[in-house]
C-alpha cells in the first residue's frame, strides 16, 4: 500500500509539473506572437524590400527603363492654338511679349508600381540639347488632366489656350496657381549652357508629388515646367521630348520600398 501510494505520489507529480510546462510553452508562444504584432506595428515607414524603377519611353541608352509610359506637349505662346504633342524638340522660355513656351510632362507608367510602395526618392530627368544662357525650370503639380496631342505645330489641344476646345485653361498657359496647377512648387533646376546632356531635379516635395500619384491620394496629372528666372529676353532652350531622340527622352527614376 505504501509503494503504491509512492507510485501515485510520483504520477501526480509528472502530471502537476508537464501542465506547467505545457502553460509555459503557450505563454512563450503567445508571447512570441504579442511581441511580433509590437514589433510589426512600430516598425519604421518605409520597410521592406527596395526598389528604383526608370519610367520613360527609351528603349536605348543607360540606364535602361523599366516601365514605358511618357507623355508631354509644349504649349506656345505665339501659335495659341497650335499643338504640339508630337513634337521631338520643345522649349521653355519666356521671349519677349508673346513668345512665352510652357512644357507639361506626366508619367503613365507610374501605374506600374504597387499602390502599397512607399516611395522614399524620385528624381526627374530632361535632357537639354542646345542653350545659350542659364535658366531656372520651375516645375508645379497639374491639376487638371490632359492629353499630349497629336499634331507636330499645327491646330490641335491641347494649346495655350485650350485644355479641349471649347475647354479653355483658367489662364493661357495653364499659368493659374489653384486652378489649371498647384500654387506649390515641386522643383526648381538649374539649366546651364554646358553643351548638351540631362539635367535632373529632386526635391521632398517631387517624392511627395509622386507618392500620391502611385497610391492614389492625388490623380496623375504630371507637372507644368515653366523658365521663373529674369526678366523676358532671348535666351533660347532646346529639350528632347518623348518623342525625340531614343536615349535622351525625358524619364523619372523612383526609389521605393514595398
Amino acid at each position: 500500500m505504501k509503494k503504491l501510494s509512492g507510485v501515485f505520489i510520483c504520477l501526480l507529480l509528472f502530471t502537476v509539473l508537464s501542465s506547467a510546462r505545457i502553460i509555459e510553452v503557450a505563454d512563450a508562444g503567445i508571447t512570441d506572437k504579442l511581441k511580433a504584432a509590437i514589433t510589426a506595428k512600430n516598425a519604421p515607414a518605409g520597410v521592406g524590400t527596395p526598389y528604383t524603377k526608370y519610367i520613360g519611353d527609351n528603349t536605348s541608352g543607360s540606364p535602361s527603363m523599366d516601365y514605358a509610359g511618357a507623355e508631354d506637349t509644349m504649349l506656345y505662346e505665339s501659335n495659341n492654338g497650335y499643338n504640339y504633342g508630337i513634337t521631338a524638340t520643345i522649349e521653355v522660355g519666356k521671349y519677349s511679349s508673346g513668345g512665352y513656351r510652357m512644357v507639361l510632362i506626366k508619367f503613365s507608367g507610374l501605374s506600374n508600381i504597387p499602390a502599397t510602395a512607399t516611395v522614399t526618392g524620385a528624381t526627374f530627368y530632361f535632357y537639354n540639347t542646345a542653350s545659350t544662357a542659364t535658366q531656372t525650370v520651375t516645375m508645379r503639380r497639374m491639376l487638371l488632366n490632359w492629353a499630349e496631342g497629336s499634331q507636330d505645330g499645327a491646330e490641335g489641344d491641347p494649346n495655350w489656350t485650350y485644355l479641349a476646345n471649347p475647354t479653355a485653361w483658367t489662364t493661357g498657359g495653364a499659368l493659374s496657381d489653384g486652378n489649371d496647377r498647384s500654387a506649390a512648387v515641386t522643383c526648381s533646376f538649374e539649366i546651364t549652357n554646358a553643351g548638351s546632356q540631362y539635367y535632373s531635379c529632386t526635391s521632398a516635395q517631387l517624392i511627395a508629388d509622386v507618392q500620391n500619384f502611385v497610391d492614389g491620394g492625388q490623380s496623375n496629372y504630371g507637372w507644368h515646367l515653366e523658365r521663373t528666372d529674369g526678366a523676358d529676353d532671348s535666351v533660347y532652350m532646346t529639350y528632347q521630348s518623348s518623342e525625340g531622340t531614343n536615349g535622351q527622352r525625358p524619364y523619372l527614376k523612383v526609389d521605393y520600398t514595398d
